[in-house]
């Protein structure tokens, strides 16, 4: 009983020490745009996005009762041109974590727990997205009956401009190394790729 004590406060104590060195390694890096595409890629290596679009699609089939259309979904799975989605992935995560949430994300993603967590979360979207787009309907429906209107009525001269929230952003946003230059980066960071 006292070895099997020894043992399991070894382990914990090995477990907490390898957490707290994890901790302290997260934000070691400088928060740039070259060390969060790095940081991207590697995310991106160790979690590849064609196992994470995979699990959705077959947890998307297992609703599906029509052989065919499951067929159907794994051949429109394999056309997809993942090196775009893992273009858009990257721009995303670059754009949106910094370099220690990102070193954060790789570190959880490692263990066994974040492993679980990454083969949990195709079933997750499967089941909460189709559920969340139809809540999301009737408002989008009424946005666009809304907009549209708006236009409608400004070709008639009704409205002398369109608000600024029915204006699209321009089409030719500047992409540099697949990373979208528009909101979320800083002019410093920009600069820097």
């Amino acid at each position: 009983m006292a070895s099997r004590l020894v043992h399991v406060s070894l382990a914990l104590g090995t477990t907490l020490l390898i957490l707290c060195l994890n901790m302290t390694m997260v934000g070691a890096l400088k928060d740039t745009v070259k060390n969060r595409m790095k940081l991207a890629d590697q995310y991106i290596f160790e979690n590849p996005v064609e196992e994470n679009m995979e699990g959705m699609a077959r947890q998307h089939m297992l609703k599906m009762p029509d052989p065919k259309e499951r067929e159907q979904l794994m051949r429109n799975l394999e056309t997809l041109d993942m090196d775009h989605v893992r273009r858009i992935t990257r721009h995303a995560m670059v754009k949106h974590f910094t370099t220690e949430e990102l070193e954060f994300l790789i570190n959880m993603y490692s263990t066994s727990v974040g492993k679980s967590v990454m083969a949990k979360i195709g079933a997750y979207s499967a089941e909460l997205g189709p559920q969340i787009q139809e809540v999301m309907m009737p408002v989008m429906e009424s946005n666009v009956e809304f907009y549209q209107e708006q236009e409608r009525r400004a070709k008639r001269g009704e409205l002398n401009d369109l608000p600024e929230t029915i204006k699209l952003p321009p089409q030719s946003q500047k992409l540099k190394d697949g990373v979208y230059m528009g909101n979320g980066l800083s002019n410093a960071q920009r600069e820097e790729m």
